[in-house]
């Protein structure tokens, strides 16, 4: 069962990784349909991941919650950005966003990416695979890029409520 669950997991982060990397290269309504699809995907792939730690027996409470938070953190940032991208589409779509938009929205998925990346290393670890718990290294490294992603997240926010232009 746990082979079946983490090939659905890898196929799932895998794919939402790869339509995250052509997302960077699209315009239009085909980033935001590119978008919606990866993030959604993502966001599937690290509620399983997360729930394969939760799950975890073997380690303590206080081991768990270190591995679970930036899990959760990357979640809070793909919600965050989902949100944002459905809700401004039509601004997104008509490209009347301010101009450094397009720059901080490619950032963010590049950091999104280094990110997933950093997760295969770490679950590929000795300590993943016996424990299901990403080492320590890993868990501050990926906390360190969340806050940096959650801050980009806020600013082009800002950007897409406050600052919109006529294209």
């Amino acid at each position: 069962m746990y082979d079946f669950l983490s090939i659905v997991m890898n196929a799932f982060g895998i794919i939402g990784l790869i339509i995250s990397v052509i997302s960077i290269f699209l315009i239009g309504s085909q980033v935001i349909t590119a978008t919606v699809i990866s993030y959604t995907l993502l966001i599937i792939f690290l509620v399983l991941l997360s729930t394969q730690i939760i799950l975890q027996k073997k380690a303590q409470l206080s081991q768990i919650l270190k591995s679970s938070v930036s899990v959760f953190m990357i979640i809070l940032f793909l919600v965050s950005s989902l949100y944002l991208t459905i809700t401004y589409q039509d601004r997104i779509i008509k490209n009347n966003v301010y101009s450094g938009y397009r720059l901080i929205n490619t950032m963010s998925t590049l950091l999104l990416i280094i990110e997933i990346f950093i997760f295969y290393g770490a679950m590929q670890t000795n300590e993943f695979k016996t424990n299901h718990l990403i080492p320590n290294m890993y868990s501050i490294c990926l906390i360190l890029l969340s806050l940096i992603n959650i801050v980009s997240i806020t600013c082009l926010g800002i950007m897409l409520k406050y600052f919109y232009t006529d294209g």
